[in-house]
């Protein structure tokens, strides 16, 4: 039995989100990926049309694992357990058993709603299971394969929570303190139901930048700061402790010349550098239920009240006073 983590960030628990859990170009078909997330061992690969799938990784006729490592292989877009041979489809469900007439109702691995948009790969998570509620908004730039393999990538695993990451975006005093930005000349942020929007212009290094960011849910965010450049940041719990934090850039233009690909790259290298200071303050800092705020620290009541709803009902998040 797990013990109540100690720190209060980390009791929130995992939020009900949508997630990035892998890149297009880094699942082939016949290939089955072992990840952790969300407290599981899992399996990420692809079924015979070549959507991703995601299930946990245990057989549940006798526990054996599913995994390539364990002996699990891919048949026909079926994993098919290295024990016994049962056929397992990318829901989940058990689909053969070589040896026997019937197939068991209870014959069910938990499977994760998948979309694969642009390039990068999203599921969902929920605390209590089930469809995801509210649907992943997908931005333009992502209906197409045009950034397919595009994708420059930095990854991180740090102990945060995924709230504290779309906290520190809207703690405008920080940007200064922490990144060498100049103070903030306009801000501007707006929630909606299930996703939040805000925008902030300052100076780096004497440039004048305007950084425009949408967060969706407690899994991810989608920025722009400069023409023909998306970036997609985000976080997603190995466990209530542990996060694996992805930052990825891409040049969404028609074309993209090896040129552009190697100032991106220099870009995305800028973009870690830049965020790396924060991962120290994150690893260590304590989360304050009810901070001590001044009238400049940012729209945190508010963002913390709208956090509350990818919460199930016995892990929403306490208020906070401004």
């Amino acid at each position: 039995m797990q013990s109540t983590p100690s720190h209060p960030a980390f009791r929130l628990g995992m939020a009900d989100s949508w997630y990035v859990v892998g890149f297009s170009d880094e699942l082939e078909s016949g290939q089955i990926h072992s990840v952790s997330y969300f407290g599981e061992k899992l399996l990420l690969f692809r079924d015979d049309a070549g959507e991703a799938c995601l299930i946990d990784s245990f057989c549940s006729h006798l526990g054996a694992n599913l995994s390539s490592e364990a002996g699990g292989r891919l048949e026909k877009g079926l994993l098919v357990c290295p024990f016994h041979s049962w056929s397992w489809n990318g829901k989940g469900r058990c689909v053969a058993i070589p040896y026997a007439d019937r197939i068991p109702e209870t014959a069910q691995i938990r499977s994760y709603p998948v979309r694969e948009h642009g390039g990068v790969i999203w599921a969902w998570y929920g605390a209590e299971g089930g469809e995801p509620a509210f649907d992943l908004p997908i931005r333009d730039e992502m209906k197409s394969d045009l950034l397919h393999d595009r994708w420059v990538k930095h990854d991180w695993t740090l102990r945060t929570h995924t709230q504290e990451l779309f906290e520190n975006g809207i703690d405008w005093s920080h940007f200064q303190f922490v990144h060498g930005f100049g103070p903030p000349d306009e801000k501007a942020v707006q929630f909606d139901e299930h996703t939040f929007n805000w925008s902030v212009t300052t100076h780096v290094e004497g440039e004048r930048i305007t950084i425009h960011n949408t967060v969706v849910g407690l899994g991810f965010a989608y920025l722009r700061n400069r023409d023909e450049t998306l970036m997609i940041f985000g976080g997603t719990p190995i466990d209530c402790e542990t996060v694996h934090v992805r930052m990825a850039v891409a040049h969404c233009g028609e074309s993209c010349s090896a040129e552009e690909s190697q100032a991106l790259e220099l870009y995305a290298k800028g973009q870690a550098a830049t965020l790396s200071p924060d991962f120290p303050i994150w690893e260590n800092k304590l989360y304050l239920e009810r901070p001590t705020l001044c009238d400049a620290d940012g729209p945190l009541p508010t963002y913390r009240n709208w956090a509350r709803q990818f919460y199930s009902k016995d892990r929403k998040t306490e208020g906070v006073s401004g």
